[in-house]
């Protein structure tokens, strides 16, 4: 009678097989899911062109959570005041995930962060893996293509058309505006757009200037004789990875045309109360820019003559936005007015000329005091500062 045999080898084979297998089907299960599931990150850059939500221009620079753009494709970032601003309900659970709900309930939008987005950089994404609810729908988003994203922890939607039908938004497009996302319940503000405009001109370093600063002379202020022209970027007053008023001295570019030359006499304090005098020469052999840097005195936001930006502290200090007269054909001019009762900026006016059509600023007319009033500074005259706008994208 034969009997079937089994090689010992054939025995150990089997038995090292079977317990690779327990091995890896266990630390499958005990791994975490960032292990488990490999993240992919992708390149994407913040949207060029201007952003109109709801008729508000969109602070694209200040905000932490800006609309950005991957493979052609405009990315909406569902952060939860962002959501209800546009009519919508976000909520997330580990086990279902994202749930997205129109309710036609309408939030207002939030103020900016004093946060700083560079327009030229390129950030990382990750691609989003997980099922998403869309009014009752189930979603898996895609991998490849136009997937969703993940980015500074918050998932941004592709504005593809099955997405904006789904969400009911109707999204616009045009050269000289840009884009436009309504959701009905429309809430357009001039001050909110304002403000924006006003942030863009300050942070961006796509725009430029022609300006004309002009100080009185006083024996304990910053007396500069003579005006300021043909600056072509403005002052970088938001330094990325800081805070834009936390910066002790400002370096600012300059673009003097060419043979010009221009002399100002300087004089200013140090924080220890001594004067000091100086001499700024601006003149140039060529067309090259050239660099100025600040006294240091400008370590307070007040110091600095030529940052108008409208964040933080400086926002909530606005007490009313009046309308002008214009003085240019096809444009707004107001003028934004700060609370009496804040002293440090109770004396500042910010004048406007808005051209609706772009969305852009053309004049930007500033008026303040020299210095705060402190115990070095009370009364230290006026200044003020006229800025022509140009090459706005």
């Amino acid at each position: 009678m034969s009997r079937s045999h089994t090689s010992p080898w054939r025995i150990v084979r089997r038995v090292v097989f079977l317990y690779l297998v327990l091995a890896l089907g266990v630390s499958t299960l005990f791994m975490p899911p960032a292990m488990a599931t490999r993240q992919v990150m992708v390149d994407v850059k913040l949207l060029a062109q201007p952003v109109w939500l709801q008729g508000v221009l969109f602070n694209q620079i200040n905000n932490q959570y800006p609309l950005l753009e991957y493979g052609n494709t405009t990315y909406f970032p569902l952060t939860w005041n962002l959501s209800r601003f546009m009519g919508l309900e976000t909520t997330w659970t580990a086990e279902e995930g994202l749930t997205i709900v129109t309710r036609g309930r309408f939030a207002p939008l939030d103020p900016p962060d004093a946060h700083f987005n560079d327009t030229a950089a390129t950030f990382r994404a990750t691609i989003k893996r997980q099922t998403i609810t869309m009014n009752g729908r189930r979603v898996m988003p895609p991998e490849t293509g136009l997937p969703w994203l993940i980015f500074r922890g918050v998932t941004y939607l592709p504005l593809t058309n099955a997405v904006t039908q789904e969400l009911r938004w109707q999204v616009h497009r045009s050269p000289e505006r840009g884009l436009s996302i309504e959701a009905g319940n429309f809430a357009e503000s001039e001050l909110e757009s304002i403000i924006t405009m006003l942030n863009n001109a300050a942070n961006s370093r796509r725009l430029g200037f022609t300006a004309q600063l002009t100080m009185p002379q006083h024996e304990d202020s910053l007396a500069i004789t003579g005006q300021i022209e043909n600056f072509t970027t403005p002052p970088f007053g938001a330094v990325p990875g800081n805070f834009w008023w936390r910066k002790l001295t400002f370096d600012y570019p300059w673009q003097i045309t060419l043979g010009e030359h221009k002399t100002s006499d300087i004089t200013y304090f140090q924080w220890s109360g001594d004067r000091s005098t100086g001499r700024l020469d601006t003149g140039v052999g060529t067309d090259a820019p050239m660099r100025l840097l600040a006294p240091q005195v400008q370590q307070h936001p007040l110091f600095n003559l030529t940052d108008f930006a409208v964040l933080g502290e400086v926002r909530n200090s606005i007490s009313r936005l009046e309308s002008l007269t214009p003085v240019h054909p096809g444009t707004s001019r107001y003028r934004l007015v700060f609370h009496a009762a804040d002293d440090r900026y109770a004396f500042r006016t910010i004048e406007v000329t808005v051209d609706w059509t772009h969305g852009w600023l053309r004049e930007i007319l500033v008026r303040d005091r020299l210095f705060d009033p402190t115990e070095y500074f009370y009364g230290s005259g006026w200044y003020t500062l006229r800025l022509i706008l140009h090459n706005r994208r």
